[in-house]
């Protein structure tokens, strides 16, 4: 009689996997798993509050790698201090002699590189998802804004820099040569206005700090005074 059974249950299931097909029955969403079939915008909007938190780092904003790129080397300020604090290093972006092996250096173009890799995918997202909605219009105009912004950190270090506007998918598709500041700059612009064109006027109090469509306006004067 057991056997019996455990013959019916294997040509039961024959019969479902012939009515349904292998494939459908194996090819199932991880479970208990949020996935992007789920919901697209909600995987690039989460994309987009990590860009938040990254800005905030300590490389790009508010560390010594970024006091050192923007203010060692203007004439309004001057490092002081003793060797242990970085203060041998002052004289390098004072002459703006850098060296690819220093530490700060690295770590400022390492954190704006990813902050734009970081924007690349949800662009990327938005754009091949076909996601139209006003809250995925917002997520690639805070983007745009981001990617406009460490732009014009790099081309003001450095000069011509990779420019990189699609995600990066393999290690070696980031090996581009680089730009001129002419189109590095034209790139800036356009992520501007678009970003203008997209960012909402004001969020919710629950979204307070989010860039808004005024954001992108006080940074326009200075990209025609750096070049």
């Amino acid at each position: 009689m057991k056997r019996n059974k455990y013959l019916l249950s294997i040509e039961v299931m024959a019969g479902i996997l012939a009515l349904t097909g292998c494939n459908d029955f194996l090819d199932r969403s991880p479970q208990g798993q949020f996935t992007e079939d789920d919901h697209p915008g909600a995987l690039a909007e989460g994309k987009v509050f990590n860009i938040y938190t990254m800005m905030r780092s300590f490389d790009i904003t508010a560390g010594t790698p970024a006091f050192a790129i923007h203010c060692f080397r203007s004439e309004d300020s001057e490092k002081g201090g003793i060797s242990s604090d970085g203060s041998e290093q002052a004289a390098m972006y004072d002459d703006f002699l850098y060296n690819a092996s220093n530490g700060l250096i690295k770590s400022y173009w390492r954190q704006n590189y990813a902050i734009i890799y970081q924007c690349n995918d949800v662009l990327d997202a938005i754009e091949t998802g076909h996601l139209t909605g006003e809250n995925d219009l917002y997520n690639k105009g805070e983007a745009l804004f981001f990617r406009a912004y460490c732009y014009f950190n790099l081309v003001r270090a450095f000069g011509e820099v990779p420019l990189v506007t699609f995600k990066v998918n393999e290690a070696s598709e980031a090996n581009v040569p680089k730009t001129t500041v002419a189109k590095v700059y034209e790139q800036i612009d356009k992520d501007l206005d678009d970003a203008e064109d997209l960012l909402p006027a004001q969020w919710p109090a629950a979204y307070l700090g989010r860039l808004t469509w005024g954001s992108p306006f006080p940074a326009c004067p200075y990209l025609y005074d750096a070049q």
